[in-house]
C-alpha cells in the first residue's frame, strides 16, 4: 500500500516529540524529492525529512502540524513571523530561547503531573537546575557589555561641548524678524523720498491733529478760523 504523502507548506510549524519525550518545533522551509526541508526553532541547521519519517510520528501522534495561516492574522503580527531569527537582537532571541525551554519542559511534564498547574512548576524547577548556572553567567556578561556601549556614548556635557564649538565655528543666520535682523531690515525698508534718513524726526510718528481743540478754541468760535 502506498503512503500517500502528507502536505505541508512554507511557513507551516510542526512539534514533533522524540522517543525521549521531548518535543521540537519545525518549521517549513521547503518540500524535497521524497520530503521536506525542515528548519529546528532553537537555531540548529535545518535537516530534510522524508516523507515516511513524517508519516510514522504522525501516525504515532508524536507530530503536531500547525498550517500557517497569515490571513487570519494582524499586519502586524505577520511582519514580525516573516523576519528571520537572525533579525532579532541577541537579547531577544536569548530570552525566546529561554521560554522555549521552560515551555518544552512543561509540555513533557504534563503527562506526569495530575493538574497543568503542578507540571508547569515542575518545569520551573527543573528548566532552572539545569540552566540558571549558565543564564546568571550570560546575564553577567550581557549587563557587562551594556555597561560598555553606555559608557561610549556621549553624556550631556559632551553634548554641550560640542554644541558650543559648532556655534563658534559655524556661527548661525538669525532668522528674518529676529531681534538680531532688525537694524539690517531697516536699511533695507524703502523710505519717502522726501524723507531725511539722517533726520531723527523723519522716524518720529506723524502728530495726530489737534480737531477737538479748533472746534472749541475760542479763537475758532465761529467754526472758521482767523
Amino acid at each position: 500500500m502506498t503512503v500517500v504523502p502528507l502536505k505541508f507548506r512554507p511557513g507551516d510549524t510542526l512539534a514533533i516529540r522524540d522517543a525521549a519525550g521531548e518535543t521540537a518545533l519545525w518549521g517549513v522551509v521547503e518540500p524535497k524529492r521524497g520530503g521536506y526541508l525542515l528548519k529546528p526553532y532553537d537555531g540548529s541547521d535545518p535537516r530534510t525529512w522524508s516523507d515516511d519519517d513524517l508519516d510514522d510520528a504522525y501516525g504515532s501522534r508524536q507530530l503536531t502540524h500547525f498550517p500557517y495561516d497569515p490571513r487570519s492574522l494582524p499586519k502586524s503580527l505577520v511582519e514580525i513571523l516573516d523576519k528571520t531569527w537572525e533579525y532579532w537582537p541577541k537579547e531577544v532571541r536569548r530570552e525566546a530561547e529561554r521560554r522555549l525551554a521552560y515551555v518544552s519542559m512543561a509540555d513533557t511534564l504534563l503527562s506526569t503531573h495530575p493538574t497543568k498547574l503542578q507540571a508547569f512548576e515542575a518545569a520551573a524547577e527543573a528548566v532552572h537546575a539545569a540552566h540558571h548556572e549558565m543564564w546568571k553567567i550570560e546575564d553577567q556578561e550581557f549587563a557587562a557589555k551594556r555597561a560598555g556601549e553606555e559608557a561610549a556614548l556621549p553624556t550631556e556635557t559632551d553634548l554641550g561641548h560640542r554644541r558650543s564649538r559648532r556655534t563658534a565655528s559655524h556661527p548661525q543666520t538669525a532668522p528674518p524678524n529676529h531681534p538680531a535682523m532688525v537694524p539690517a531690515l531697516e536699511q533695507l525698508r524703502p523710505r519717502h523720498p522726501f524723507a531725511d534718513s539722517s533726520s531723527a524726526s523723519a522716524r518720529q510718528p506723524e502728530a495726530r491733529p489737534a480737531i477737538c481743540f479748533q472746534r472749541h478754541h475760542p479763537l475758532h468760535a465761529d467754526g472758521r478760523g482767523g
